[in-house]
């Protein structure tokens, strides 16, 4: 049957070329039909056609030159297919260049093109460094040079439960389902899902992306339990612990970005908001910001997203009085100054987001939760979205904002209490 199926595909791939070539070259066509469509001879075929065997032998090799490129171009229209659906499957992208982190990037890749284990790669750092980001970046990247089956971009659910043993094991299952359902659909029931997912990952090639994982739960189960999916499915996990005791992981560490890198992605994101003016100004004095940011990724664009209504001198004096101890204090005086500078609007919108779960809200659904107009609605994204207060989650079929967990941590400790 297999070889039947296989046998039945190239032919309707040289069919559909053959009938392409007819209004390229129609006698050519012609030819290659009578020969292999219909099994005819040379001497027979020019017989048919009023030729001699040598013009006849000499039309097919054209025609046949000619249908490889109509079939090479099909194979690259298909190739090109794949790689817009596969990519289709990722979060929307909301960065456009990502800075200082080249070496990082190649390991990673480096990693994901071997076959085998370790499979699982474990992206570290603290919140706001970026592993997210990162994450996308590499994916989009191996897209484009393997073969993938899928890629699955899981953000977990943060369940509240005390017991960090159960929780690894709830969040396996809900990843088991999420993943099942997507392939699977409606085919099998459930309860075949943890046995018909390992059988489809045994061979098809795939990667699975589990965004900021919960560091509540007992990690190195978490982990043990993922040990089990065959070594083709290359698993990336971003979180901001790492896990002890396995050979079987590759860890990834993100570290603060340098002065120059920084200073890159400050002119860049002034850039992306419309600060087009403010660029030269804040490459000079891009070392007092970095003093104060260091180089964590999102706090510089917290701070650039500030310019927009207060001018440079004003966000560095804020900030300098920020008293910092910890990363934590840092996020804290960022969050409470950039506040400030919203408006009622952008506040509205944004003390109704922790209640959009990872998965991020539909502007539908923001709209039921905060009764704003859709207008006011799309106007405080935007606002929200150049102070890098919210970021985009779903695909692009189906926009969907959510908050980074650092944002989140803040509303609830300062604005919902």
């Amino acid at each position: 049957g297999m070889r039947g199926n296989f046998h039945g595909a190239i032919n309707n791939i040289l069919q559909e070329g053959i009938n392409k070539l007819h209004s390229q070259d129609d006698l050519g066509a012609n030819i290659l039909d009578l020969r292999f469509s219909k099994g005819e001879t040379i001497v027979k075929v020019g017989h048919v056609l009023n030729l001699s065997a040598d013009q006849i032998s000499r039309r097919q090799r054209q025609a046949i030159a000619s249908l490889s490129k109509i079939i090479w171009a099909k194979e690259k229209e298909l190739r090109q297919l794949e790689k817009s659906r596969i990519t289709n499957l990722l979060p929307a992208k909301s960065y456009s260049k990502i800075f200082g982190q080249g070496r990082l990037v190649s390991k990673i890749i480096n990693q994901l093109r071997k076959e085998g284990r370790p499979n699982i790669i474990f992206i570290v750092g603290l919140g706001g460094i970026g592993k997210s980001t990162l994450a996308d970046y590499v994916v989009r990247k191996i897209i484009g040079e393997i073969q993938l089956e899928e890629v699955f971009w899981i953000r977990p659910q943060n369940y509240r439960l005390n017991n960090p043993s159960a929780l690894a094991t709830l969040a396996v299952e809900s990843l088991t389902l999420e993943i099942a359902k997507h392939i699977f659909h409606k085919e099998i029931p459930p309860i075949d899902y943890p046995l018909e997912l390992r059988k489809y990952l045994a061979s098809a090639r795939c990667i699975i992306v589990i965004d900021n994982l919960d560091s509540e739960m007992n990690l190195a189960k978490f982990v043990s339990q993922l040990l089990i999916f065959s070594p083709h499915t290359k698993i990336i996990i971003t979180a901001r612990a790492r896990v002890s005791g396995f050979s079987k992981i590759y860890y990834a560490n993100v570290n603060e970005l340098s002065l120059h890198a920084a200073t890159s992605l400050m002119v860049h994101q002034a850039n992306s908001i419309g600060l087009m003016n403010q660029g030269e100004e804040i490459s000079n004095r891009s070392k007092h910001l970095y003093n104060i940011t260091g180089g964590n990724p999102l706090a510089i664009k917290l701070a650039i997203g500030m310019l927009e209504i207060l001018p440079l001198r004003e966000v560095l004096h804020s900030l300098k009085r920020i008293t910092i101890g910890t990363i934590e204090d840092l996020y804290h005086g960022i969050y409470s100054i950039s506040w400030k500078t919203l408006s009622s609007d952008a506040k509205k919108l944004l003390r109704a987001m922790p209640l959009t779960g990872e998965a991020g809200a539909t502007i539908r659904h923001l709209h039921k939760i905060t009764e704003m107009t859709k207008g006011e609605i799309i106007n405080s994204l935007q606002e929200l979205s150049n102070r890098s207060l919210v970021e985009y989650r779903g695909t692009l079929e189906s926009k969907r904002y959510g908050i980074h967990k650092l944002t989140e941590t803040f509303l609830r400790n300062e604005i919902l209490k």
